[in-house]
């Protein structure tokens, strides 16, 4: 079974935060709204407490920075989220996207082997082994968008 994973910024502190992602609304529960309804991102993870007493911490997160896990993890065992940087083997820096068919490359929709990088491929040995074996994640593109290739 695959993990499904999402990160996110907090809105607090800007600290990435890694769990389930939540789009909400403020639910007031008015019988007559009188202002528009406002959406809610969080990333819902659990925490372990004092004397293993954790339980489960809701973040208000930026909503532009939210990125799946794409199940593969790259030669550092870094794990890889849409709106990551990473180098390929040819030295060459490239962003991964999602469509509507999976994951791509912005500069290359081929670079992993497939033209949309579906989520059928994902679970392909030779595939995850190409990006594991030689694709380094060096940032993503809210923490650095200077490296995004132009």
């Amino acid at each position: 079974m695959r993990e499904i994973l999402f990160r996110g910024k907090r809105v607090q502190d800007g600290q990435w935060v890694f769990g389930s992602y939540v789009k909400m609304d403020d639910d007031m529960n008015e019988c007559f709204r009188s202002r528009p309804t406002k959406e809610i991102h969080k990333i819902i993870q659990y925490e372990a407490g004092d004397w293993n007493l954790g339980g489960w911490a809701f973040y208000d997160i930026v909503p532009e920075t939210v990125g799946q896990y794409i199940w593969l993890k790259d030669k550092n065992n870094t794990k890889a989220f849409v709106g990551d940087i990473f180098i390929d083997a040819k030295g060459i820096k490239r962003t991964i996207m999602q469509n509507s068919g999976g994951f791509v490359t912005e500069s290359n929709p081929t670079a992993f082997g497939y033209n949309t990088f579906p989520y059928e491929a994902l679970s392909d040995e030779q595939n995850a082994s190409w990006f594991s074996g030689t694709c380094e994640i060096i940032s993503n593109i809210h923490d650095n968008p200077e490296l995004i290739n132009k």
